[in-house]
C-alpha cells in the first residue's frame, strides 16, 4: 500500500525543471490507477495547474489534445507515435 508519504516522497524527487507553474495543464489519458498518472496528477495539485481529462476514446485523443492544449504531459513512446503520424499525415 502506498502511503501520502510515499507520494509526498515521490513529489520532492521531481526536478525542478519539471515543476508546473499555475499556468499550466496536463491532459491526463492514463487509467487514474497507475502510479505515475498519480504522481504527475499530485504535481499539478501541489503548484496550483489545470488538468483535463481525455474522453476515453484513443480515437478521440487528437481533438483532446486539441481542446486542452497541455502544456506538460507525461506520455509513452508509443502514444507520441501516434500523434506523431497523426499531425505529420
Amino acid at each position: 500500500m502506498l502511503t501520502h508519504e510515499n507520494l509526498m516522497s515521490s513529489l520532492a524527487g521531481i526536478p525542478t525543471l519539471l515543476i508546473p507553474r499555475a499556468q499550466d495543464r496536463h491532459l491526463s489519458y492514463m487509467p487514474l490507477a497507475h502510479i505515475f498518472e498519480r504522481i504527475v496528477l499530485n504535481n499539478m495539485f501541489l503548484y496550483g495547474g489545470s488538468i483535463g481529462f481525455w474522453r476515453g476514446d484513443p480515437l478521440l485523443l487528437i481533438e483532446d489534445l486539441q481542446a486542452c492544449r497541455p502544456t506538460m504531459m507525461a506520455a509513452a513512446p508509443r502514444v507520441l507515435n501516434k500523434v506523431y503520424d497523426k499531425v505529420s499525415s
